[in-house]
């Protein structure tokens, strides 16, 4: 019986090296210096059907960088995808096969899905294979993510995709909107209701409100027509735009930031809104215009308590490019009631309440130990993630 059989190694290096520095944001090519795959050798020449085969990714890599190993194969199973030697199992038939191996690393602003169980517990990969995977939402029984995803780094902006908790790629990660040119052009974060498989997303679905994107419930255990939060902006030409919903724990209303001249020079935040999220008929009509509820243009990126009686924000320093967390009375109108969590020149940024309510997580960029007392990091790939425990209530 003959056990030899045909190989073909597809060589595939997807990133360039390339910084971003801290002052100007412009890229920092290294050129000659990038790591590069030139070859992929095997213990077995041919390989060996139905014997694991151990592959190792050739890399000429002059200044060391520290870099992730990705392997795909189109046929037979791969012991690990992380490393520079894999063990690759043929399938029992002879035929051509592609293996492709690629290598990533941070300053190149790729990206995956990563998920940890506990501060500084060891991170488990998520999502694979795609150029960039940003703005994840579990779902509350944890059996799926939803992330805005790119599959290359082409100009094309991110569609949004889910996948099981247990992880995926590109090929087997399921599609919930993709970009379009007419519509869809601009497509939010989502997030997961409470206790459900309803999402809540922005994005400029119809035509009327292109590059103005208005948020919108959808559910993802059942295909249909997603539901408009504001019926009557989308059927008109509101010039305002709402992105960042973060739903009430009842699951019937939302908080989100708001936008004048959204993408344009002369953008404006506007501040943040609550709607409706009812299922059926939301009653956020007659409309526009819409009620500001917190009128401060520098709150961003809301997030509302499990008990409802808070939502936290970011808010940009005035006459500065940092940010910083806030948290106000939920049923508070006056920003200047809200309470200032963070502190200190570091941009903080994303918050995210814990499960429980007394914590909130967030971005930052600082690197040394100043801050508010009750700030714990836990740095993992490049990105500070810290968790605030202690924090003064409004």
């Amino acid at each position: 019986m003959n056990r030899q059989r045909g190989l073909r190694v597809g060589i595939l290096l997807l990133l360039i090296l390339a910084g971003c520095s801290k002052g100007d944001k412009k890229l920092n090519v290294e050129g000659a210096y990038t790591p590069v795959i030139t070859n992929i050798s095997s213990d077995h020449q041919p390989p060996v059907r139905g014997i694991p085969n151990a592959l190792t990714a050739l890399v000429t890599n002059p200044r060391n960088y520290a870099v992730q190993y990705h392997w795909s194969t189109s046929a037979g199973t791969l012991a690990d995808s992380t490393t520079a030697t894999v063990h690759w199992t043929p399938p029992d038939s002879i035929g051509n096969y592609s293996v492709t191996s690629q290598i990533r690393n941070s300053s190149t602003n790729e990206s995956d899905i990563w998920s940890l169980d506990a501060p500084l517990g060891s991170p488990t990969q998520v999502t694979s294979q795609f150029w960039q995977a940003t703005a994840p939402a579990a779902q509350s029984d944890g059996s799926r993510i939803v992330f805005l995803g790119k599959s290359n780094r082409g100009p094309q902006k991110a569609s949004l995709y889910w996948v099981p908790s247990t992880g995926g790629d590109t090929t087997s990660a399921g599609i919930v909107i993709p970009v379009g040119i007419s519509t869809n052009t601009v497509l939010g974060p989502a997030r997961f209701e409470p206790t459900g498989s309803f999402l809540a997303y922005s994005t400029d679905t119809i035509g009327l409100n292109l590059t103005r994107p208005k948020p919108w419930i959808r559910d993802l255990e059942v295909p249909a027509q997603p539901i408009p939060v504001l019926p009557g902006a989308n059927t008109t030409s509101e010039q305002n735009a709402y992105l960042n919903p973060s739903w009430n724990p009842n699951g019937d209303s939302i908080v989100v930031e708001s936008f004048a001249n959204f993408g344009q020079l002369n953008q404006l935040r506007r501040g943040l809104f609550k709607f409706s999220a009812s299922r059926t008929s939301p009653p956020n009509n007659p409309g526009p215009p819409f009620t500001v509820w917190l009128n401060d243009s520098g709150a961003g990126e809301p997030d509302w308590s499990p008990d409802r009686a808070h939502i936290a924000y970011s808010r940009r320093v005035p006459g500065r490019t940092d940010r910083d967390i806030w948290i106000i009375n939920a049923y508070a109108t006056n920003p200047s009631q809200a309470v200032r969590v963070t502190t200190g020149p570091a941009d903080e940024f994303h918050p995210r309440f814990s499960s429980d309510g007394s914590k909130i997580f967030f971005l930052s960029n600082r690197t040394d130990a100043y801050g508010a007392d009750g700030v714990f990091d836990t740095e993992r790939r490049g990105v500070n993630i810290w968790s605030v425990s202690r924090f003064d209530l409004p």
